[in-house]
């Protein structure tokens, strides 16, 4: 008989999760009832909220289980309890308590697997995930991975300690075991009837970014040379691009928005494009678009038999240019902090998201010396046997801020409406393309980030199947500190773009001063004010220029919308 509930009514419609405590049930719940498209009822119970209610048992279809590893489970439990000030157990103490041993078996012996309709696993949270869809019968949207991969505390299982539980909890063992089969079967049924079957004398190259890896040029360069990609039986699929050639690639072919404006993968677009794939003289189809990156765990199991491209960069440029793309696009107006630490955040996350679900994941390294012949374009022609010939001086897009363009923007963020931030980075972006590069972060800091990211890399070195562990070293090893610019640098630099911003958009200019004025900002006015070399008699004629700049503006998107 499966475990009954106490005092709680469930409707046909409601659905349960039953568990043991720690065993990563209430994330479970919490991702799946927050992402879904509609909404759903999903309840926890957890031991020892259980009792022989008969009236209370819920049909079989509406129960889920939810499994943990018992030594992980038991270590998450004993770390809960050590944050009451009153705890004083050890570890060992803790999991050899006879009450808990016997909420463990009382647990094992009401579950009975047969009678679950639902199994998921806290080791295999990905794949849980995809599986509560059927279930659920709603289709999740993305996910954030730092909702989904939480931080773990180091572990305090030592080998004695996992000799013993599995004979104190040989009965969870062997529910865990029994369970995590059945799992292993419902996930085998599950792809193989969602795989969208790509025909044998095809393939499906995705190219993942991830964001702040060129993944802009690729895409540019792709684009222009779509005609020749077809001559070589390869299908690029167009895509729009601004007027500096920034795009989102090919996102919108494999992902759409549901009414909340929340994306999420659209598997009927998706058979689509395959299906035409098949269909067609095309021998590949080529997709690219950094924002994949966050739809991994769809991707790795709709599209198993895909290969997927993506990019390593040093972590401290990712976090240097995130910063950059933080103030130009998402108005981001703090003063950069140089981090204590810092991690190669995405590559974790790939890395533990293609292991669970075997996915092909070529990895590349970005990096002047690694790249395959030399630059970003011929390092991506060498993943195919037969490819376009790379450029030669390409243009930079999406370029990060000089200094002074940096200090201007953060300003602006602060009180330009979106039509101006939209046609200062522009500006911005343009000027700083003839620029060089420089680095945020002060050089005395630079070593101890490094040993950290070396005692990372090691780690994911063992975890990372198909990745260049000499290459990845290389990486870390060849790392070239950009040139630190002090405060006074950074403040000749924002004097040097308010000049050269008065002599070519005088417009632009006046815009920015009626904006800052209209939002009170008087130290900000005053400071840009005398940059720019406004006198006070032209400050009379700044918001006619901003409202005939707004008014220019306007008239060009309704133009641009009219051809299309």
């Amino acid at each position: 008989m499966l475990l009954n509930y106490k005092a709680v009514e469930v409707t046909r419609y409601k659905k349960v999760i039953i568990s043991l405590p720690n065993s990563g049930s209430d994330k479970f719940i919490k991702l799946t009832t927050k992402y879904s498209q509609r909404r759903i009822d999903l309840d926890e119970f957890a031991a020892p909220n259980l009792c022989s209610n008969e009236s209370s048992v819920p049909t079989a279809e509406s129960i889920g289980l939810y499994i943990c590893e018992p030594s992980s489970r038991l270590a998450s439990a004993y770390l809960d309890a050590c944050k009451k000030d009153a705890f004083k157990q050890t570890f060992e103490e803790f999991y050899s308590d006879t009450m808990r041993i016997e909420e463990s078996i009382a647990f094992t012996r009401k579950v009975d697997t047969d009678e679950v309709a639902f199994i998921g696993c806290e080791d295999l949270v990905v794949k849980s995930l995809l599986l509560s869809q059927a279930w659920l019968k709603s289709q999740l949207s993305k996910i954030p991975y730092g909702e989904l991969f939480q931080v773990v505390p180091a572990t305090i299982v030592s080998d004695k300690d996992k000799e013993n539980i599995r004979t104190l909890y040989a009965k969870e063992y062997e529910l865990y075991n029994d369970s995590k089969m059945i799992f292993s079967s419902h996930w085998n049924e599950y792809q193989a009837k969602n795989k969208l079957s790509v025909a044998p004398n095809k393939t499906v190259v995705i190219h993942l970014g991830p964001p702040k890896t060129g993944t802009s040029a690729i895409q540019a360069w792709l684009s222009r040379n779509s005609d020749q990609l077809l001559e070589k039986k390869i299908y690029y699929p167009p895509h729009g691009a601004d007027k500096n050639g920034v795009s989102s690639g090919n996102f919108s072919d494999l992902i759409s928005f549901d009414t909340e404006n929340r994306g999420y993968f659209d598997y009927n677009k998706t058979k689509q494009l395959i299906d035409e794939l098949n269909s067609s003289d095309y021998q590949t189809l080529l997709l690219s678009s950094e924002h994949f990156y966050y739809y991994l765990l769809w991707l790795f199991t709709f599209l198993d038999d895909a290969r997927f491209i993506f990019y390593i960069r040093h972590p401290i440029a990712v976090l240097e240019s995130g910063y950059h793309q933080g103030v130009k696009r998402h108005m981001k107006t703090e003063k950069f902090a140089t981090p204590t630490s810092i991690s190669f955040s995405n590559l974790k996350v790939i890395s533990r998201i293609s292991t669970e679900i075997n996915a092909n994941v070529e990895y590349r390294f970005f990096d002047e010396k690694l790249f395959d012949g030399g630059s970003l374009h011929s390092d991506f022609s060498a993943c195919f046997s037969d490819f376009i010939s790379a450029p030669t001086n390409e243009r930079r897009l999406n370029t990060q801020y000089s200094a002074g363009a940096l200090i201007l923007m953060r300003m602006v963020n602060g009180f330009g409406d979106k039509f101006l931030r939209t046609e200062l980075d522009f500006w911005l972006q343009r000027d700083s393309e003839t620029q060089p590069n420089f680095s945020l972060i002060p050089p005395d800091k630079i070593d101890n980030l490094q040993i950290k990211l070396m005692q990372e890399a090691d780690k994911l070195k063992q975890c990372t199947p198909n990745i260049n562990g000499t290459k990845l070293d290389t990486l870390l090893e060849q790392y070239k500190h950009l040139n630190y610019y002090t405060n006074d640098e950074s403040t000749e630099d924002f004097n040097r773009v308010l000049l050269k911003l008065r002599q070519s958009s005088p417009l632009l200019v006046s815009s920015i001063l009626s904006q800052c004025r209209t939002a009170d900002d008087i130290e900000n006015f005053e400071l840009l004010k005398k940059g720019f070399g406004v006198k006070g008699s032209s400050l009379k004629y700044i918001q006619i220029a901003n409202w005939f700049l707004k008014f220019r503006y306007g008239l060009k998107k309704l133009i641009s919308r009219y051809f299309q």
